[in-house]
């Protein structure tokens, strides 16, 4: 924390809003580290490349091989099992991050003498951050004061 003197904060008037913004410049924003779910990227891929398919794929082309063009209607139905499995993940993909969303949530904070309720992604360097009983620490600091 000794970037421009960001340990020598006042705690009861926080950071101004000239030092806020040179923390953002600086990098030392609270970011998220990683998505609670899945990219649809990866839901794609996890759900066309399966050993199932594989075997249905090169079942098929023995099958069209053979010039047996109706019995290759089972492909239907591994297209139909992928297709479902996408849809349903990709629905489950979006509740859950609304619920992410909804259950995130305000974290105290001192600034210009004031308290704010910023998201934890607005937290920089050298905030001073009031907690109580129940809330979850949303980033890793020093305690400045302490009742109890």
């Amino acid at each position: 924390m000794a970037d421009g003197n960001i340990s020598n904060v006042n705690p009861d008037f926080g950071l101004t809003d000239a030092q806020v913004q040179a923390q953002i410049k600086s990098g030392h924003k609270n970011t998220a580290e990683q998505s609670l779910t899945r990219s649809v990227r990866e839901i794609l891929r996890d759900n066309i490349f399966t050993l199932f398919n594989l075997i249905n794929v090169v079942l098929g082309a023995l099958v069209f091989y053979t010039g047996s063009y109706k019995n290759l209607l089972f492909l239907g139905i591994a297209f139909f099992n992928t297709a479902i499995g996408i849809i349903q993940e990709i629905r489950s993909k979006r509740q859950v991050d609304k619920m992410v969303l909804l259950a995130e949530g305000k974290i105290n904070v001192v600034r210009n003498g004031e308290d704010v309720q910023l998201r934890p992604e607005d937290i920089v360097l050298g905030d001073i951050i009031q907690l109580g009983r129940g809330d979850q620490i949303p980033v890793d600091g020093e305690v400045v004061r302490s009742r109890g």
